[in-house]
Formats: C-alpha cells, sequence, structure tokens
C-alpha cells in the first residue's frame, strides 16, 4: 500500500485530485490497473484507487458564469428561458448579457459529448 498514512496526506493532494476529478478514467471492463501476480488489482479495488483522495461526491451543478464547465454537457439558465447550450468540459460558461460576472447559473440537463445527442 503506497497511500500515505492518515493526517500525513498533503493538502495538495487533494487539490490537485479536485483538479483532474472530472476527466479521470472510468474503468471499464480490462482497465484495472494490473491482473497479474498476486495482490493484483481488480475492479473494485481500481475504482478505490483511483478515489483515494475524493472528498465527496463530484458536484459538476450549478455552474456559474465565467467558470469551466466540469463535463460537456446541455445546460440551461433560468436567466434565458426556453434555451438549452452545449459546454464543453473545460469551456467557461458565460454570463448573460447586462449581468454582473459570474451570477449567470447554469443547470446540467444532461450529460453529452457534442450539441447532437
Amino acid at each position: 500500500d503506497l497511500t500515505p498514512l492518515p493526517g500525513s496526506v498533503p493538502e495538495s493532494y487533494f487539490a490537485i485530485n479536485q483538479l483532474i476529478r472530472p476527466i479521470r478514467v472510468i474503468p471499464r471492463e480490462g482497465h484495472s490497473l494490473h491482473f497479474y501476480g498476486e495482490g493484483h488489482f481488480n475492479s473494485t479495488s481500481t475504482l478505490a484507487w483511483y478515489a483515494r483522495y475524493d472528498r465527496g461526491p463530484l458536484q459538476v451543478t450549478p455552474l456559474r458564469g465565467d467558470h469551466p464547465a466540469l463535463v460537456s454537457g446541455i445546460w440551461r439558465t433560468d436567466s434565458l428561458p426556453g434555451q438549452q447550450y452545449f459546454f464543453a468540459q473545460g469551456v467557461m460558461a458565460f454570463d448573460v448579457e447586462g449581468g454582473e460576472p459570474g451570477t449567470t447559473i447554469w443547470h446540467l440537463i444532461r450529460e453529452a459529448e457534442n450539441s447532437e445527442e
């Protein structure tokens, strides 16, 4: 076990984990860290290893204007009723014209890889 002792994990580990968490691979069949030898990873232990520095569930919504989307998807805001917008992961959400920066609140309708899904 290479995990530092409880209480000795640098805060930077959690900060970096929070940054890369939205793009972390979702293990599928055969995506275990390795299968060979005694004490190898399986699907359960692989997920536990990836999540070892997680602090609670990943919160992707709501998204404030002038902040990057944590997941690609179709988003809506109460400020523009009846309209939906696609934001790719990492793209900055925009604020409604005339609003103060960072005040438009976006809600994820569904995750999608592009605007056609």
